[in-house]
């Protein structure tokens, strides 16, 4: 049978043990973890990829917005609010220019 002590020697050693892997974990980890890319800029006007919004813009998205297509479960969505949404697209697809 081993002594009390040997044994509190044994459960400190493990726990220094468990704390040194922790912390090899933590340090190569955050090592090897790729640096975050810079934020872009906001657009501006003049470059290509820059969207003027008007009011009519936002009103279809707006619009957009208030049908129920989130679904919560695979395969559990409501058919008619998905419909309605593609009806209001394909309404207002010919006012997108």
């Amino acid at each position: 049978m081993a002594k009390p002590a040997a044994v509190i020697v044994r459960f400190l050693l493990l726990a220094f043990l468990a704390v040194c892997v922790l912390f090899g974990v933590i340090l190569v980890r955050t090592l090897l973890l790729p640096k975050l890319p810079p934020e872009p800029d906001i657009c501006t006007p003049s470059e290509d990829d820059y969207i003027a919004l008007d009011d009519a813009m936002i009103a279809r998205f707006q619009a957009a917005l208030h049908y129920k297509t989130v679904s919560r479960a695979v395969g559990d969505y409501d058919r008619e609010q998905l419909r309605l949404l593609h009806d209001h697209i394909i309404k207002s697809e010919c006012c997108i220019s």
